[in-house]
């Protein structure tokens, strides 16, 4: 077969992106016998000719063995006409005819987050292709980063960015691994940061999520377009191809990280004479069997008006880590912000939250962990949130959520048929900001209606099922491509003894651990089917479709329930939302409840009134532990009917097993703790009832004359 190596003058230069050392050649349409063939170009990873008469033929990408026979080709030709400046191998989907995005949120209630300052990340964060991004490292600093997966060493790097129309070079770049939990698989996560002025948009950090969790590929994705989309200033990610040295590591999704300089493009405009605030991490959750005050995480409690009474010292560690402060300290500020929460009794201070807090961005954050699950979040686990002090806002403080990863029914705990699958309000009484804020009136008016309206937006799968269908197609052939290549497992391969720790620490001690790290492990829920499809024999998961679909109908109910005022379904929406522990939910409940009354309906008699029932000192009991009975009997491993012996043994046995020192876990040690607490509690709640009807039975005896009459003297 002939090979060509022709130059034209009406030539038009084609690249193409595969693997290095490869000799790529592309053949034109009705002319297949003769290949062009192609050379090595300015990366390992790029290939570049010429093509004759560009505006008269189609061409096809080939691969050619060393004597110069095809040994692949791509499935079809491409057209001049939508011929890019960079193409990827294989991918005939090259660039997104329209792209893909959510519209924005129009809310009912007043307020905007200042983002009209925000620096474009059009070109960093493309709607309509996934670049490609190829990191050049030393051969050894690739050996000690996978020997070394633990200690997270920092190499100096460069970077070739391959967009469908540029190719852009970056040196001297800062490369790690990242993440905790995704240290346990095959995929890795990483974190990139630009220094030396590089930057792209003006953004220079970066992390490099594997989404290996996630068979769909797209939740973190989706949260993050739906908090752009609510108007709420965050990180946006998109997804990119990874390579390392030549060597294809998968398709990842590239998130901003919140450190320096976003703040500044994101509420300064790039302007250098911004002065960025602080910024403080929630990082620790809350955990009883934690050190101290560490058990409380990052809540938000007021624990003195000093920064050193945030600090547990027998650990020299706080549940708040200042990531960048400046010249006050950092920890200072929040100790303020603290203080200010508690200080807050009634709701004649709702002017004074505003200027303190951006409230109404706050409040979308809170009705976003509820409406998509988000279990590691403020409300369910006090962590995994940010806190800035913008000083363009007169020093207000502004909210960020983070890792959005284990979202949507990605979990690692049970969930329910109820519109707030995993209990998460049932933990707001121990969330003093939204305890405290929701004294205002005006503040729990303003939740309700920026819940129904990101319902309303976003949530509507007649909105949203077009958005997932389009991005489903756009990095389905990068799944596949993804899936294909062959990965190490190198935690396990080089510490299996910290392997087996962390796997037990972090997964395997939780409730659906087991079918969490198995079904990652066996790929046992493909691509389609977690999108789309029905997930069967997994738990730990449900499709994006299900999950949409469940939240939509459920919310329904709710607000359905609102509009006909019927007392008992708004009962049964608000002990279903756990949100009996606000008086947003309840005064709706009230409400309903006089106009039923009103309207000749009888809340009682509707199944609406459980004061004083037991069905109410049961779900009180749940509140106060933070545990229903059957989670508590799940842990345990016992039924509810159990002994008190059985019970006791279990819970020595579990608690053991699990001491933090003797290399077991704080989390699921205190879930053995409370999960007996809710035992002992219900017990103490049936003796007490047993005790009362007793009294009763006596009382009633002796007022009836009942009593039996005294034996008869036994006369001799």
């Amino acid at each position: 077969m002939p090979i060509y190596a022709f130059s034209y003058c009406l030539a038009s230069h084609i690249n193409v992106i595969y693997k290095p050392n490869q000799k790529m050649g592309f053949r034109l349409e009705g002319h297949e016998g003769m290949i062009y063939k192609m050379n090595p170009s300015t990366d390992s990873l790029l290939y570049t000719a010429q093509l004759p008469y560009p505006h008269l033929t189609r061409y096809q990408f080939v691969v050619l063995n060393s004597t110069d026979q095809i040994i692949d080709f791509e499935p079809f030709y491409r057209t001049t006409h939508h011929t890019t400046q960079y193409a990827f191998y294989g991918r005939a989907l090259t660039k997104q005819a329209q792209a893909v995005h959510l519209s924005q949120v129009r809310y009912q209630s007043p307020g905007h987050n200042y983002t009209k300052q925000a620096m474009s990340r059009h070109r960093l964060h493309p709607r309509d292709e996934i670049p490609t991004f190829h990191i050049h490292m030393h051969p050894k600093d690739v050996d000690t980063m996978y020997n070394q997966i633990m200690e997270e060493p920092v190499f100096h790097v460069n970077l070739t960015r391959i967009t469908l129309d540029r190719l852009e070079q970056y040196s001297d770049l800062e490369f790690s691994l990242g993440g905790q939990t995704s240290k346990l698989f095959d995929k890795l996560t990483f974190s990139i940061q630009f220094i030396k002025e590089q930057s792209i948009d003006g953004f220079r950090k970066f992390k490099i999520r594997s989404c290996a969790t996630d068979p769909s590929y797209l939740r973190e994705k989706i949260y993050y377009d739906m908090m752009e989309a609510a108007n709420m200033p965050s990180s946006k990610a998109s997804f990119i191809r990874l390579f390392i040295n030549g060597e294809p590591q998968g398709l990842y999704l590239m998130v901003d990280h919140l450190k320096s300089p976003f703040l500044n493009n994101i509420f300064g405009g790039g302007n250098k004479d911004y002065r960025e605030g602080a910024l403080i991490q929630g990082q620790m959750q809350e955990n009883p069997m934690a050190k101290g005050i560490l058990k409380l995480g990052a809540s938000l409690d007021y624990l003195g008006s000093s920064s050193t009474d945030y600090i547990e010292h027998s650990l020299n560690t706080s549940a708040y880590r200042v990531v960048s402060k400046p010249k006050t300290k950092g920890l200072e500020a929040l100790v303020s912000f603290i203080k200010f929460i508690h200080q807050q009794e009634t709701s004649l201070s709702f002017k004074a939250w505003h200027r303190t807090l951006d409230v109404s961005l706050f409040l979308k954050h809170m009705a976003l962990e509820l409406l998509l699950g988000h279990t590691d979040g403020y409300i369910g686990a006090a962590h995994n949130y940010m806190l800035y002090q913008d000083p363009g806002q007169q020093g207000r403080w502004v909210w960020f959520s983070t890792d959005l990863d284990q979202t949507m029914g990605n979990t690692l705990k049970p969930s329910s048929g109820l519109l707030d699958r995993f209990g998460l309000w049932k933990m707001a009484p121990q969330r003093p900001l939204i305890q405290q804020l929701f004294r205002s009136q005006a503040v729990e008016d303003e939740f309700l209606s920026i819940l129904t309206d990101l319902h309303r937006h976003l949530l509507n799968p007649t909105i949203l099922f077009p958005y997932i269908d389009a991005m489903q197609r756009s990095i389905a052939q990068d799944v596949v491509w993804d899936q294909s290549i062959n990965r190490i497992n190198y935690l396990k391969r080089h510490q299996p003894q910290v392997y087996q720790h962390e796997l037990e620490q972090r997964v395997l001690q939780l409730p659906l651990g087991q079918d969490f790290i198995d079904r990652i492990e066996d790929r046992s829920v493909d691509f389609e089917t977690a999108i789309k499809g029905k997930v069967e024999g997994h738990p730990s998961i449900v499709s994006l479709y299900d999950w949409f679909r469940e939240t939509h109908s459920l919310f329904n109910a709710y607000s359905g329930s609102l509009h006909k005022k019927s007392a008992r379904i708004i009962a049964q929406i608000v002990v279903s939302l756990g949100s009996v522990v606000t008086r947003a939910f309840v005064a709706a409940y009230k409400q309903a409840a006089a106009n039923a009354a009103k309207n000749g309906g009888a809340a009682n008699t509707s199944g609406g009134g459980r004061t004083g029932t037991k069905e109410a000192v049961m779900d009180a009991l749940t509140r106060k532990t933070g545990m229903s009975m059957e989670e508590a009997c799940q842990i345990l491993n016992v039924t509810k009917e159990a002994d008190l012996s059985k019970i006791a043994k279990s819970y020595e046995h579990l608690f053991g097993v699990n001491d933090p020192s003797k290399g077991g876990s704080f989390y699921l040690q205190s879930k053995v703790v409370r999960a007996k607490e809710r035992f002992d509690m219900e017990r103490a709640e049936e003796l007490k009832a047993k005790a009362a009807q007793e009294a009763a039975t006596a009382a009633a005896k002796e007022a009836n004359g009942t009593s039996p009459p005294p034996p008869p003297n036994n006369a001799s």
